[in-house]
């Protein structure tokens, strides 16, 4: 199954916590992964603020490179942009939030069965609204 993962279930793959093993099973059916370019960046940041939080990410730097390294990510364009901004008013999504549900609905304009992984309740909310299969099914 294809799916596209917001940052908040690639940190749980990249650092144990609550959850991960629910994005693990999504992660492990085989689909290709797909994330926007900007879960890169907010994985870098989500790590460094749990190491600044005292947190023990384990070997999180390089679980990060190594997801990354299976992502297919979708590009930040103006038309995305737009999009997601309409997506933010219509949901009262967060910048970056919005951003990753745009990100989803490009991708499935080629794959409609994709599913969307997050762990965000707005998000999921967001994306149920557009006819995603949200997972993992309980948070």
């Amino acid at each position: 199954m294809t799916a596209y993962f917001d940052t908040s279930a690639l940190f749980k793959l990249a650092v144990p916590e609550s959850g991960t093993e629910a994005a693990d099973r999504v992660w492990d059916t085989g689909g290709a992964p797909f994330a926007s370019l900007i879960g890169y960046t907010e994985l870098h940041a989500a790590l460094g603020r749990a190491v600044r939080d005292g947190r023990d990410v384990g070997i999180g730097w390089v679980a990060i490179e190594d997801l990354w390294g299976q992502v297919t990510p979708v590009a930040v364009d103006a038309e995305l942009v737009r999009w997601a901004a309409r997506l933010a008013v219509r949901y009262g999504l967060r910048t970056l939030d919005a951003v990753h549900l745009a990100s989803a609905l490009v991708i499935a304009k080629v794959d409609a069965e994709m599913a969307f992984v997050t762990f965000d309740a707005r998000l999921r909310t967001a994306a149920a609204a557009e006819g995603f299969l949200v997972l993992p099914v309980v948070v």
